[in-house]
């Protein structure tokens, strides 16, 4: 274990240190790793870095700062290329000094999620689903394994992108998701104890509210009031200091006085906003359908996840985003199209649930 802890570390160079962006838990890449067109990556290099003039856009470059002493970059594999174009793939591997395959599939759970996501990348459920929705990327056998053997699951297959696994699972076992026998999500049944993880808390004056829920006061009174972000952590002040210029940090703390507007941007922790946004039409049949009309109203939300959506998907997701919550069905989540595999789907499925356990009087957990 020694051994492959120092071969590990000693990978770690100066420049072009690659990981996955969206999947396998942001995953570091050893140099003998080939990459996968149409993938999203990051780079990490101690030097700043700029790429050849006809790649900056091919791969979407995108730098994100500099954390730590180290420079940050955001970029996406192409899928395809044009003819007039043949030694682009080459030079893409030159530049990041990776052979590049094509993409193999993938596979995501759709529903239900897990009750949350372990440290080594674990999805983790309280209690066997009933079963699992998956969404296959590419053509791939599906498979369940556990660290023993393959076990009789019931795999339905509905077309070339929707499978439905069914169990039989049992509490104590670590099962294995496949696709084309690559390993895709690994996930347990095991007691969840109820957690809520160290944020951040908004406090005006006499009021205490946290950043996942709607804001208790609008514009007018945001700027009116003095407004404290209680961190908990210095790590997180600063790294939502360095995000959200203007704001006045003290230790854990972020703050803003009175006669100034007020707009914080916390990532996974939400977002406190100073404009007063207008609600989506309640109605389907009120929108006006056709090419280039014109809405009566301006299109806006009024939870914290509207806006992440329509800031990522647009006004039509954030319409199938509500469609979907006012009646949480199958044919509606199919409707969500790429928002089912983006990050923002926990949170969505965040608001049903807490919709759900007003509804039914429960502990909204």
């Amino acid at each position: 274990m020694a051994a492959e802890l120092a071969e590990q570390v000693s990978a770690f160079s100066a420049d072009r240190n690659l990981f996955y962006a969206d999947e396998k838990g942001g995953r570091f890449i050893f140099s003998n790793e080939p990459l996968e067109w149409g993938t999203r990556y990051r780079l990490l290099s101690a030097q700043e870095i700029a790429p050849p003039q006809d790649l900056d856009s091919v791969l979407r470059w995108k730098p994100e700062g500099r954390f730590g002493g180290w420079y940050s970059y955001e970029l996406e594999l192409p899928t395809a290329f044009a003819g007039s174009k043949p030694n682009l793939p080459q030079k893409i591997s030159d530049f990041l000094e990776h052979r590049i395959r094509s993409p193999r599939p993938r596979l995501y759970v759709v529903d239900p999620l897990p009750h949350h996501i372990d440290s080594d990348g674990t999805y983790v459920y309280p209690e066997p689903p009933e079963s699992l929705l998956l969404r296959r990327s590419g053509s791939g056998e599906i498979s369940v394994t556990t660290s023993v053997d393959t076990i009789g699951s019931d795999i339905h297959v509905y077309d070339d992108e929707w499978v439905r696994v069914s169990g039989p699972w049992a509490s104590g076992y670590e099962y294995v998701l496949a696709v084309a026998s690559d390993e895709q999500v690994i996930f347990r049944i095991q007691t969840c104890e109820l957690f809520s993880p160290d944020g951040i808390t908004v406090n005006s004056t006499d009021l205490s509210w946290d950043l996942c829920t709607d804001a208790p006061l609008d514009a007018q009174a945001l700027v009116a009031t003095t407004i404290d972000i209680d961190c908990r952590s210095v790590r997180i002040a600063a790294h939502l200091a360095r995000r959200n210029n203007g704001w006045f940090l003290k230790e854990t703390r972020l703050s803003l006085p009175s006669g100034l507007a007020k707009e914080l941007h916390a990532s996974s922790f939400g977002e406190l906003r100073s404009d007063t946004p207008t609600s989506l039409h309640s109605s389907e049949d009120s929108r006006d359908a056709r090419p280039g009309a014109q809405q009566s109203q301006a299109i806006g939300v009024n939870r914290w996840i509207d806006w992440l959506v329509i800031r990522d998907y647009g006004v039509e997701g954030a319409g199938n985003v509500k469609r979907y919550l006012s009646n949480p069905n199958t044919e509606n989540l199919y409707r969500l199209g790429p928002i089912m595999t983006s990050r923002l789907l926990p949170y969505i499925q965040a608001v049903q649930h807490q919709q759900r356990n007003r509804t039914e009087g429960g502990k909204n957990l």
